[in-house]
């Protein structure tokens, strides 16, 4: 239910998908969205959504 990616701006996100995100693209609302700090991992982010 969590992705990391990059907006089209390429701005690095994790993103709340409320129905799943098994997609190499997704659409996702903004209020659904957090900037990632530059240098940030990601897979250790999505950790919080999971619980």
């Amino acid at each position: 239910m969590e992705v990391v990616g990059r907006t089209a701006a390429g701005q690095r996100v994790l993103g709340y998908v409320p129905q799943g995100g098994y997609a190499a693209k997704t659409v996702v609302a903004d209020r659904h969205l957090v900037a990632l700090p530059p240098g940030a991992a990601g897979e250790e982010l999505a950790l919080p959504l999971q619980g």
